[in-house]
């Protein structure tokens, strides 16, 4: 249930143990990732409906797969430790637009939409289950299944 502690997942130390090897390949893993040119120097990570509710002194790990001169194609992956008695009202209140649920024993929501500028598909998914909130943006990148896969890494 969400705003319960009782679920607690683990943030791995890797973006490559995030996923399943080898399964997002053709999708997006094989482009360049956290390229500094990119993500910055140290890596600079975006402020989202995530960064009300992180706990200021948890663990957190941003991944962003993108080759440094595509337009548009990219995929972001955030994993944080939240403050699992806000992250679920919070969600709830700010995401208007987004088709959300509980799903199992998380809160999840998507939004699906053309990009303004390119005839393209963008998401933008948030998920919290228990002290930890994942955020998987993307671009013009299939990724049908690959929050589950996330889930099944994390928790």
């Amino acid at each position: 249930m969400p705003g319960v502690d009782d679920d607690a997942g683990r943030i791995p130390d890797s973006c490559t143990a995030l996923i399943t090897a080898g399964k997002w390949d053709s999708s997006f893993a094989g482009s360049p990732l956290n390229d500094p040119t990119v993500v910055g120097n140290p890596v600079v990570v975006s402020k989202d409906d995530l960064t009300p509710v992180l706990q200021p002194d948890g663990k957190q790990l941003s991944c962003v797969w993108k080759d440094p001169r595509a337009d548009i194609s990219f995929l972001s992956i955030r994993v944080a430790t939240v403050d699992s008695t806000k992250a679920y009202p919070h969600l709830k209140s700010a995401l208007s637009g987004y088709d959300c649920s509980l799903d199992g024993y998380g809160y999840r929501c998507q939004k699906i939409t053309q990009n303004s500028q390119y005839p393209v598909t963008d998401g933008d998914t948030y998920y919290t289950r228990g002290d930890v909130g994942i955020h998987v943006q993307q671009s013009n990148t299939p990724t049908s299944g690959l929050l589950d896969d996330v889930i099944a890494h994390v928790f």
